[in-house]
């Protein structure tokens, strides 16, 4: 029929117009997902106080899931009513910005970092010819793992840095990470030692030291009973031998034999005879010799004394005398023909003769004597005075 008070057909509504009332369905779907309206809202009490920590948790992810499909809906509705992509056109630049800024944060942080781990960095000095114990303290303050190696070097001072890694000016970072490796002496190269000098004669012995690269050190005499006098009996060193070898420049001594050690020319007892002495000094390497003497202290056939005498030493295989007793000293008998009996007893008696019996009357000159004089008799001889039959009296 007709319309009332004479209004025409109604016009369907222009989509494009924002203006024009909003639909009530599109409203009402608005009004249910503003969930975050806060104008004129009662504060209600908290739903989820009184839920186990374990449900409040399953609670929470349903809210957010529904608002989430919330936030889905509504930008649905908006890009149906053209109001998404300006929306997307005046956020893009911030996004921008804010990516850019996280981005030069991060950079700057790592930057940072890196700097305040990376430890500071010192150039290395010249350490030749540094004692190897004073080298410790010099490096302390920079922390650096310091690696001592042991060379020997022929003419080097003992202990002092010869060489170092890195070179003089590299720059090491300071820490324990960072090694510096020295080498240093600890003496001459090593030689090795001549092991055929015993039995070789001194003057050949002394080159062949100094040919090996050695100095000859102390000569000292030695004796031996098989090696003769002017051989090596033995050689010695003070520094120790390292597989056979020495330090070049080391001094090794040499004993030179002098032949048989000596003897001592031994005592003699009283009453020993010849053949007592003989064999003490055969046992000891030495060769007696008999000699005789008139003695008037040591009886006749005893050992007066020995050539050299006690105590003197002498070299194996010498000649030693052993002088031994002849008797008493053979005496030339006294001319007393002529002088009175009294007087020729005196003249005999001061010769070293006894007086015998007298033949012939007493108080006469004497006539002869028996013996005879001139003759030569053992002192202490009794001479036999004979005097004459008829002449003067004493």
């Amino acid at each position: 029929g007709a319309l009332a008070d004479g209004a025409g057909p109604a016009e369907p509504a222009d989509p494009t117009n924002l203006a024009a009332a909003p639909d009530p369905t599109v409203a009402g779907a608005v009004i249910d997902i503003d969930l975050d309206s806060d104008d004129d809202a009662e504060v209600l009490p908290d739903p989820d106080a009184d839920l186990t920590p374990r449900a409040r948790r399953k609670a929470e992810r349903a809210r957010a899931k529904r608002e989430q499909r919330a936030s889905r809906e509504a930008a649905a509705i908006a890009v149906e009513r053209g109001e998404a992509e300006p929306q997307r056109r005046r956020r893009w630049p911030w996004v921008l910005l804010s990516m850019l800024i996280a981005a030069g944060v991060a950079v700057g942080t790592a930057y940072a970092i890196t700097e305040l781990r990376t430890p500071p960095s010192y150039p290395v000095l010249d350490y030749l010819r540094t004692p190897i114990e004073e080298l410790g303290p010099l490096v302390e303050e920079f922390g650096w793992t310091v690696v001592p190696v042991e060379v020997r070097r022929t003419g080097e001072a003992v202990g002092v840095v010869l060489s170092q890694d890195p070179a003089p000016g590299t720059e090491m970072e300071e820490g324990p990470d960072s090694v510096l490796t020295v080498t240093y002496s600890v003496g001459n190269a090593l030689a090795p030692v001549p092991t055929d000098l015993e039995r070789m004669p001194q003057g050949e012995a002394e080159a062949a030291i100094v040919a090996a690269g050695f100095v000859v050190g102390e000569v000292v005499p030695g004796h031996d009973e098989e090696v003769e006098s002017g051989l090596v009996l033995s050689f010695s060193h003070d520094e120790p031998v390292e597989e056979g070898k020495l330090p070049e420049g080391s001094a090794i001594s040499l004993t030179i034999s002098h032949g048989p050690q000596p003897r001592h020319v031994p005592g003699v007892a009283s009453g020993s005879t010849y053949d007592e002495v003989a064999f003490e000094l055969e046992s000891l390497g030495l060769v007696p010799e008999q000699a005789t003497e008139a003695s008037e202290s040591v009886p006749e056939g005893q050992v007066i004394r020995t050539e050299p005498a006690e105590g003197a030493e002498v070299l194996r295989d010498s000649t030693v005398r052993v002088v031994v007793s002849s008797g008493l000293p053979f005496v030339t008998v006294p001319d007393v023909e002529g002088m009175s009996e009294k007087d020729a007893v005196a003249e005999l008696r001061a010769a070293g003769f006894g007086i015998g019996d007298r033949i012939g009357p007493p108080r006469r000159s004497v006539l002869a004597t028996d013996p005879l004089a001139g003759e030569s008799v053992r002192k202490g001889t009794e001479i036999t005075i004979i005097t004459r039959s008829t002449g003067s009296r004493d």
